[in-house]
């Protein structure tokens, strides 16, 4: 086989592989949208509307969790293919995760505001000093 068509080999398969990922994400998040929506608001995991909030709403905190779902479900799915970069993905899910529960833990339990920019800040740190 010459060169070029193994190259050629090379693109088809990650181009099957990147939308195998994109498929699979367009079709769960609806899914995981209404599920985490229904979780949220049967356990009462909700963002009550204050001052410094945009909605005037009780809103479900299921964006966060649809988020990191996905993500996880990402890794999962390059860890099966074997994909090369997976380990790069690693350290997205670490991070988000990370600011996710951040996230979290402000909308059910208000932060005060240094505190929470104060742990950013660390975050920040740590992922660059991590970080190739």
């Amino acid at each position: 086989m010459s060169y070029f068509n193994k190259k050629i080999d090379f693109i088809i398969t990650n181009l099957i592989d990147y939308y195998g990922i994109i498929l699979f994400t367009i079709l769960f998040v609806p899914i995981l949208i209404y599920f985490f929506n229904k979780i949220c608001f049967k356990f009462n995991i909700i963002d009550i509307p204050n001052k410094r909030k945009d909605h005037s709403l009780e809103m479900p905190v299921s964006g966060g969790l649809v988020l990191i779902s996905i993500l996880s479900l990402n890794l999962i799915y390059f860890k099966i293919i074997d994909y090369q970069e997976s380990n790069f993905f690693e350290d997205i899910f670490i991070i988000s995760l990370l600011f996710f529960v951040i996230g979290f833990i402000d909308d059910t339990k208000t932060l005060n505001t240094n505190l929470k920019v104060g742990i950013i800040i660390i975050l920040i740190f740590f992922t660059t000093l991590y970080s190739e």
